[in-house]
C-alpha cells in the first residue's frame, strides 16, 4: 500500500514537472515570439516610418535662396512678367545646399525654376518619362525640353559650363500630364536665367 501511494507521488511530481516545463515553454515560446515582433515592427517603423530631415529652408527672396544654397546669384523676372502662357508670379522661394528654387505660377500652371551647382547633376529632382524630348537654342545655349505633348515642354534643363538650370511646368487638372510651354516661352525665359 505504501509502495503504491509513493509510486502514486512520484507520477504526481513527474506530470506536474512536465505541466510545468510545458507551460514554461510556451512561456519562452511566446516572449520570443513577442520579442522577435517588436524587433521587427521597431525594424520596419525605422525604415519606413523614420522620417529623413527636409534638406530645403524657405527664404523671402531669390538673392536669399542663391546666399543659402551657397551660389553667386539667383535671377528671377518680376512678378507680373508677361509671356506668352501668361503671367509669371512668384510665392516662395528655397534653397538646400547647392540648389537655389523658385517656386509660382505662369498663367494658370505651375512654374518652379531652380538653379544650381553643375557638378550635382540632374538638379529638377524630376524622373518621369516623357513621351516627347528634343533640343532648343536660346542665344546659342543648347535647352533640353521634355514633354508628354509634342512641342509642349514640362521640363527644360541647360547649363553654363559653371551651373545647371533647369524649370518645371505641370498644367491643372485634365492638363496636369499634358500641359507644357511652346518654344515662344520658353526662349524668354532661358534668357532670364541663362547666367
Amino acid at each position: 500500500m505504501k509502495k503504491n501511494i509513493m509510486v502514486k507521488r512520484i507520477i504526481a511530481v513527474i506530470a506536474a514537472l512536465g505541466i510545468a516545463g510545458a507551460m514554461a515553454a510556451c512561456a519562452g515560446s511566446t516572449s520570443e515570439q513577442t520579442a522577435a515582433e517588436t524587433t521587427a515592427a521597431q525594424e520596419q517603423t525605422s525604415e519606413s516610418g523614420a522620417e529623413i530631415p527636409n534638406p530645403w529652408t524657405d527664404v523671402a527672396t531669390a538673392e536669399e535662396a542663391a546666399a543659402g544654397a551657397g551660389l553667386a546669384s539667383f535671377t528671377v523676372c518680376e512678378n507680373g512678367t508677361e509671356t506668352a502662357s501668361g503671367p509669371i508670379d512668384w510665392y516662395g522661394f528655397r534653397c538646400m545646399n547647392g540648389i537655389a528654387e523658385a517656386d509660382g505660377a505662369i498663367g494658370a500652371a505651375e512654374l518652379t525654376v531652380r538653379k544650381g551647382d553643375v557638378t550635382l547633376g540632374d538638379i529638377s529632382g524630376d524622373y518621369n518619362d516623357y513621351a516627347y524630348t528634343w533640343e532648343t537654342d536660346v542665344e546659342g545655349t543648347t535647352v533640353y525640353c521634355y514633354g508628354n505633348t509634342e512641342g509642349q515642354a514640362m521640363l527644360c534643363e541647360w547649363s553654363n559650363g559653371e551651373n545647371a538650370f533647369c524649370f518645371m511646368v505641370q498644367g491643372q487638372g485634365d492638363e496636369a500630364d499634358t500641359y507644357g510651354l511652346a518654344t515662344d516661352t520658353i526662349g524668354p525665359l532661358v534668357s532670364t536665367w541663362i547666367g
